[in-house]
């Protein structure tokens, strides 16, 4: 049998005691990574709860273009699909959220074409994690609330913020300059970027308080804006 593992955002005490036992009942635990050099994030994440000797990386490029992507995720598949026919029970890990932004999918996708048999367990996504480490509620009474990857300009993010109550930027990282103009320009009450949550050298900014982009925001980077603060609401914990 094949599962895909959602990991939480970085905290080893946030996976789910399903994700838990599976790890430690897996034969082989596959754990992507973006270079073929480099070693995971989502490695030291499970180290707690797994035999690292089982663990296998599973190279998965970031690229767009999807004819590398799909030539990765179906040979990744097939591995995967191999060591299942030997009786070996498999595990794929992802941060997050299986099912957001991730590539557990697209790899699920090749095994169900290949009719074999697999599983997502689901974790505690990213937006989930940040609003509960600053505070931030997403919504509330009625709200709505939009996930979305960051925009290339300040004009974009307007035009998102101006018609959510509360939104909620995935991969800001080279972006971060769009945000900051966008803060400098419109002066939202809420503007908070956070970097590397709950992992070593994290960062929560306080946008509304600085002048400039801040530097080397790395991939592993959010933000929750909001034009306006409910007013049955606080804004509250965020750092600086």
């Amino acid at each position: 049998m094949i599962y895909f593992l959602g990991i939480g955002p970085g905290d080893p005490e946030l996976i789910t005691v399903k994700a838990c036992r599976l790890l430690k009942e897996a034969d082989v635990i596959y754990v992507p990574q973006s270079n073929e050099a480099g070693r995971s994030v989502a490695e030291k994440i499970i180290a707690p709860h797994a035999d690292t000797r089982k663990i296998q990386m599973a190279y998965t490029p970031m690229s767009k273009d999807q004819k590398v992507l799909s030539a990765n995720y179906t040979a990744l598949a097939r591995t995967m699909s191999d060591d299942a026919a030997k009786g070996r029970m498999v595990v794929y890990v992802t941060l997050g959220d299986n099912m957001i932004y991730s590539t557990s999918r697209y790899i699920g996708q090749c095994l169900s074409r290949m009719d074999v048999a697999h599983e997502f367990v689901p974790g505690v996504p990213s937006y989930v994690a940040a609003a509960n480490h600053t505070e931030i509620s997403l919504a509330d009474h009625g709200e709505n609330l939009l996930v979305v990857p960051m925009p290339t300009t300040s004009k974009a993010v307007a035009e998102l913020v101006h018609t959510h109550h509360t939104v909620f930027f995935m991969k800001v990282s080279m972006r971060t300059p769009a945000l900051v103009e966008y803060v400098k320009t419109y002066k939202p009450e809420v503007a908070v970027l956070i970097h590397r949550l709950q992992l070593d050298g994290e960062e929560i900014i306080d946008l509304t308080r600085i002048d400039e982009a801040p530097e080397n925001i790395g991939y592993l980077s959010m933000a929750i804006v909001k034009e306006e603060v409910s007013t049955n609401g606080d804004q509250a914990g965020i750092a600086g």
